[in-house]
C-alpha cells in the first residue's frame, strides 16, 4: 500500500546486493524516497524517488545523505546492510567497524530516528570466522534509542544473487555434495519476508528491543534446506558426504591460489561450523511476520518465477527445430508445466544453454519407464509444439528449401546422431 505521506525517506547502504537491492525495490514500490549509499544504482535506476551517492565503506559517509532536501525529506531511518568482505587490516580497525561507527556518529548528530544495521544469527565475539566476530563488536556500538542489531538467518528465494545464489549453484551442479557438520541448525527466512521485516521495523515508532531476531522459530538442519532446494528447484535428489571442518579448509587453503575461487568461502564454512540458534518468535509475532515453511515457500518461488521455465523452454525448442520459438509457444509451455504442478526447471550445463544443439550429447535413450525427466521434457515440448506454426513448418513443410538443403538436413541429422551415439551409451552405463 502507498504510504500516506510520500516523503518517507530512507537511507540504504549496500542497495546493490542480494538484501539491499530487493529492498529497495519494495521500499519505492511502497511510495518510500530511497537514497543509497554505494557505487551501483541497483533496482532504483531512473526511479523519480531514488538517488544514488557515491560511497563505500572505505571513505567518510557524506552529510548530503542525512540532510533535509526540499525534495526527499529527512530521513527516518537509516538501515545498513554493506559489509565489506576483503580486508588486510586487522579486526580491531576492521573497515566495515570503523565506517558503522562514522555512519552511525552521522545519523545520530542528525537526530535520525532509526538506525538497523543487518547482523548475523554467527555474530559473537568467540565466533570462528572475522565475520561472526566483527558483527559482535559493531552491535555493541548500537545502545542509543532506535538502534536496532537485526541477526537475520539464513536468507533464501528471490534472484540468486549471495549466499542463497551459491547454495543454488552447488546443489544445481552436483548429486554429491561435501559439506562440514551438515546437522548444524539454520533459521531459514525468505527474502521477501526479511524485507517486509526490515520496512516495518524502520517505520514501528515503539517497542523495539536494541537485538531482535530474523529468522523461523524451529530451527532446520542446514542439509536439509540442501536436499529441499535440490527437490523443489532442481527435481533431483542431492547425497551429502560430511566431511571434518579441517579438511575443507585446507581444501580451500591450496585451491584458495586459483584465480576464479570464491574468496569470501573460508569464512562461509566457519561461519557455518560456529553457527548458533535464536529464539524468534516474539520478534516476528512484534512485526506481524507469520513466516512460512521452508518448502512451501519454495514451492510458491517456482510457481511466481517462470522466466527458468521460459529459458528451458527456448533451449528444448531450439534444439528439437533449430528455430527460435514464438512468446505464444513459451507462454503456454510455462502455463502447461505450472499446470500438472511441475514448475521446477531443468538443470541443463552452461554449454547446453549457449549451445542447444549439444543436448544431442546427453539426450539419454528411452527407459522402460518412460525414461528421465530430460525426456519426459522433451516429450512435453514436442505435444506442445507440435500445434505451433514454427514446429509445424519446420517438420513438415519443405516447400522452397530445395534438395540440396532438405539432403543437408538429413546429412547433418545422422552424423550427429552417429558423433553423439558414443557418448549418450557412456552416459546410460556409468549412471
Amino acid at each position: 500500500m502507498p504510504l500516506e505521506n510520500p516523503t518517507q525517506h530512507i537511507v540504504v547502504t549496500g542497495a546493490s546486493g542480494y538484501i539491499g537491492a530487493s529492498l529497495v525495490e519494495v521500499l519505492l514500490q511502497q511510495g518510500f524516497y530511497v537514497t543509497a549509499l554505494g557505487r551501483s544504482r541497483g533496482n532504483g535506476s531512473g526511479h523519480p524517488h531514488f538517488r544514488l551517492i557515491e560511497w563505500d565503506l572505505t571513505a567518510r559517509p557524506p552529510a548530503e545523505a542525512f540532510a533535509v532536501s526540499a525534495r526527499f525529506g529527512k530521513p527516518i531511518a537509516v538501515i545498513h546492510l554493506a559489509h565489506k568482505w576483503q580486508s588486510n587490516s586487522c579486526e580491531e580497525i576492521d573497515e566495515n567497524y570503523q565506517a558503522t561507527q562514522e555512519l552511525l556518529a552521522l545519523s545520530r548528530s542528525c537526530g535520525i530516528a532509526k538506525f538497523i544495521f543487518a547482523s548475523s544469527m554467527s555474530a559473537r565475539h568467540d565466533a570462528l570466522n572475522r565475520y561472526g566476530r566483527v558483527k559482535a563488536r559493531i552491535e555493541e556500538l548500537l545502545f542509543g534509542p532506535g538502534e536496532i542489531a537485526v541477526r537475520i538467518g539464513m536468507v533464501y528465494g528471490g534472484a540468486e544473487r549471495g549466499l542463497w545464489g551459491t547454495l543454488c549453484d552447488l546443489v544445481g551442479r552436483t548429486p554429491i555434495l561435501p559439506m562440514v557438520q551438515p546437522g548444524t541448525l539454520v533459521q531459514p527466512i525468505h527474502i521477501d519476508e526479511t524485507i517486509t521485516g526490515l520496512i516495518r521495523l524502520a517505520t514501528t515508532h515503539d517497542g523495539t528491543k536494541p537485538m531482535m531476531a530474523f529468522g523461523a522459530d524451529e530451527p532446520v538442519p542446514f542439509c536439509v534446506c540442501l536436499r529441499e532446494i535440490a527437490r523443489y528447484r532442481y527435481g533431483k535428489s542431492l547425497k551429502i558426504i560430511p566431511i571434518p571442518l579441517w579438511l575443507a579448509l585446507t581444501a580451500v587453503k591450496v585451491a584458495g591460489v586459483l584465480p576464479f575461487f570464491p574468496a569470501r568461502l573460508e569464512q562461509r564454512i566457519l561461519g557455518l561450523a560456529g553457527l548458533k540458534t535464536l529464539p524468534s518468535q516474539s520478534d516476528m509475532n512484534f512485526l506481524g511476520l507469520n513466516l512460512k515453511p521452508f518448502t512451501c515457500a519454495l514451492h510458491d518461488d517456482m510457481k511466481r518465477k517462470p522466466r527458468p521455465l521460459i529459458e528451458e523452454g527456448r533451449i528444448l525448442f531450439k534444439y528439437g527445430f533449430r528455430a527460435e520459438p514464438s512468446c505464444r509457444f513459451l507462454k503456454r509451455y510455462v502455463r502447461a508445466l505450472t499446470a500438472i504442478g511441475d514448475p521446477r526447471p531443468l538443470v541443463l550445463p552452461a554449454m547446453v544453454k549457449r549451445w542447444p544443439a549439444l543436448m544431442a550429447f546427453i539426450e539419454p535413450f528411452p527407459g522402460k519407464k518412460g525414461g528421465n525427466e530430460l525426456q519426459r521434457r522433451l516429450r512435453f515440448m514436442l505435444h506442445i509444439a507440435e500445434t505451433t506454426p514454427e514446429a509445424v513448418r519446420s517438420l513438415y513443410d519443405y516447400r522452397g528449401r530445395g534438395l540440396f538443403r532438405i539432403s543437408f538436413v538429413v546429412l547433418q541429422t545422422a552424423l550427429r546422431e552417429a558423433v553423439s551415439f558414443p557418448f549418450r551409451l557412456l552416459r546410460r552405463i556409468f549412471q
